[in-house]
């Protein structure tokens, strides 16, 4: 039987902005997941340069992101989630392109934009949250939804937009698909822990007092104020100062890492416009053009999960480069300039609702993730008196999930409210460890074995979670920690 994990008797010391700025952890390991996302992208995209549409081949980007949706992920699940988040991309894409047709250059076209725009945002962000698939979270959504609208304004047929984006979304699934099929062969066989289904994890998510909820709220709040600024001022692309406030937001209410976030994205994308500059005026085309973004996307996986300032850098001419295929003309200076000024808004905003939308949500959340698995552990105990079954197993599932979830709203408090979360702390931690014992014994449970027999005397747990001992902060009263 696996170990029981224990979480620390003291809250961990809240970060210092200083570490999360500057820390650069290993990148070369992930070379693979580079030539992946590189690939996905090189080979549909040379395919049409090769076909004679070199002007569209940049579009192909728009559906090869989804190929970074597969990277850490086990073997038997690595391609589906890639196909999944294929065509949560190609809707994206759609809905700008369609968007950029239907209204590019009428009156109102602004305001329908940031509308739109939030609410493809709020959901890629209550999804990505509530489901917890990994990085790279919810950016390429609202990035390929706003390159497809720039796209259609400039005259491409929508058609043409999302085929291109088809086009690289298949690249992704076979390029996926062949790696995990290599994997499989050399036995690296990387298999995760089971969680819920996704329509159970997204209904799990439904509540006020959620972290998936509070963070669509910030983020949906945030872009609609960083897109009505920049429409305000007549800009024709606000949806840059939209992707920065949700790129500061989406991933919750840890001010202190959405700071972090926030300067390394007006770092990131400073350095990258300058970037950008310089690579534009080699006036890169054809397969050039093609083996430059490979190269840019096989950068963005080698950092994204290390330093995201680094990884901005990449990714600023990326989005650039693919969001402007076909519409790009003359010198690069006035869309360097607008990208500058949307980013610096996009971070004012998030940064100041970072600390003023629902500042204390994090202690809803914490006791609402809090009764949320004592739920399911009682639950899982009264399975227990029955022969386990297939039900039993999902129950240690969601369990599972809802302890990570605890364990994630803990350090949350812990690093945003550490005064108010130093004397919850050691109630916490004794939470967590009843949890994963309960957990521990009942997966060690065989199939059709009744684990607490009837009569309480004979029982196939380990001695502390027999049906002698009883967890009391599991199976006693809630202790209100959000009071």
């Amino acid at each position: 039987m696996t170990s029981v994990p224990l979480a620390p008797r003291q809250a961990p010391p809240p970060t210092r902005l200083r570490s999360l700025l500057f820390t650069l952890g290993p990148v070369w390991h992930r070379w693979r997941s580079g030539v992946r996302s590189a690939a996905a992208f090189a080979i549909p995209a040379g395919m049409l340069v090769a076909a004679g549409h070199s002007r569209y081949a940049m579009f192909a980007a728009f559906g090869a992101f989804a190929v970074m949706y597969g990277d850490g992920r086990p073997v038997r699940t690595r391609t589906g989630s890639v196909a999944a988040a294929g065509i949560g991309l190609l809707a994206c894409t759609g809905t700008g392109a369609l968007l950029g047709k239907v209204m590019g250059g009428r009156a109102g076209d602004g305001v329908v934009t940031v509308v739109v725009l939030t609410v493809v945002a709020m959901a890629a962000v209550y999804g990505i949250n509530a489901t917890r698939p990994g990085p790279p979270g919810a950016l390429f959504f609202m990035m390929t939804c706003g390159g497809g609208m720039a796209a259609a304004k400039a005259g491409v047929a929508p058609a043409t937009i999302v085929g291109c984006a088809a086009l690289g979304v298949t690249g992704a699934v076979v390029v996926t698909s062949i790696s995990a099929g290599i994997d499989y062969a050399r036995g690296d066989r990387m298999t995760g822990p089971r969680v819920p289904a996704v329509w159970r994890r997204l209904r799990r998510s439904w509540s006020a007092r959620s972290h998936a909820v509070t963070t669509t709220l910030r983020v949906g709040i945030a872009c609609a104020i960083a897109g009505g600024i920049a429409v305000s001022l007549h800009w024709l692309h606000p949806y840059w100062a939209m992707l920065t406030a949700l790129v500061v937001l989406a991933q919750g209410p840890h001010r202190t890492g959405g700071r972090a976030r926030a300067i390394h994205r007006f770092a990131g994308t400073v350095a990258g416009l300058v970037f950008f500059a310089g690579l534009y005026q080699l006036s890169p085309s054809g397969y050039w053009l093609v083996a430059l973004v490979a190269g840019l996307m096989f950068a963005i996986e080698l950092f994204v999960g290390s330093n995201y300032a680094i990884a901005v850098f990449f990714i600023t001419p990326t989005a650039l480069f693919a969001g402007g295929a076909g519409a790009g003309k003359g010198g690069a200076g006035p869309m360097i300039r607008d990208r500058f000024l949307e980013t610096m808004i996009g971070v004012i905003v998030a940064v100041i609702a970072l600390s003023v939308v629902a500042p204390r949500a994090h202690r809803r959340t914490l006791y609402s993730e809090q009764q949320r698995m004592q739920t399911t552990a009682r639950e899982l105990l009264a399975a227990l008196h029955e022969p386990m079954n297939a039900r039993g197993r999902l129950l240690c599932d969601k369990l599972r999930f809802d302890l990570k979830g605890y364990e994630n709203a803990g350090i949350d408090c812990a690093h945003d409210d550490a005064r108010w979360m130093h004397s919850r702390w050691a109630a916490h931690a004794e939470l967590l460890h009843d949890g994963h014992t309960l957990l521990t014994a009942a997966e060690a449970v065989p199939m059709g074995v009744t684990a607490i027999a009837p009569e309480q005397e004979e029982t196939h747990l380990p001695a502390e979670t027999s049906a002698s001992y009883i967890p009391r902060g599991i199976f006693g009263a809630d202790d209100g920690g959000s009071q």
